[in-house]
């Protein structure tokens, strides 16, 4: 069973749901966007719900019954870079397999500038097979994003990434 959350999520996939979100308030929308990873097809797959009070969410209407990006094994994180230029806005970090095993091997970086229409870009965010979840942030002292995740598949403990401009 899903943990419950404090507010409420009405998601046609909810049952399926994995329980990692990764919530990003958008300052444009003045809403908050949580993505999470379901089943689509029998294919995880990201979704995104949102919602006006970052408590109660529903399901976005371009993914209500197909997932937001395309080719890629799970989402570990969503990033909104305040940094960015409009374009790129967006940052989602994907971790992939190679579809003839359970192993993780690649880990894309996708790009969007509203959020919900998604590009593959080719570069990777790490340098080895990362796994869900992920937390990025920008920080200031450091003038990098900082990316806090699994330092490789199977690995139970947390190491940083540092980048100037994924």
């Amino acid at each position: 069973a899903l943990p419950r959350y404090a507010g409420s999520f009405n998601s046609a996939c909810e049952k399926s749901a994995n329980p990692l979100p990764c919530v990003v308030f958008v300052p444009e929308k003045k809403q908050y966007y949580m993505y999470y990873n379901s089943y689509v097809n029998g294919k995880i797959s990201p979704l995104l719900a949102t919602s006006e009070d970052g408590v109660n969410f529903v399901s976005h209407p371009a993914c209500r019954d197909r997932a937001i990006m395309e080719h890629i094994g799970e989402l570990a994180c969503v990033y909104y870079d305040s940094t960015a230029d409009e374009k790129s806005r967006f940052k989602a970090l994907c971790v992939c397999g190679d579809g003839k095993s359970e192993r993780i091997i690649k880990d894309p970086v996708f790009e969007s500038a509203d959020g919900i229409h998604w590009e593959k870009t080719s570069r990777q965010w790490h340098n080895h097979a990362a796994e869900p979840p992920a937390f990025c942030f920008y920080n200031p002292i450091k003038q990098k994003h900082t990316i806090l995740c699994r330092p490789d598949a199977g690995v139970r403990r947390v190491c940083r990434v540092f980048t100037e401009d994924f």
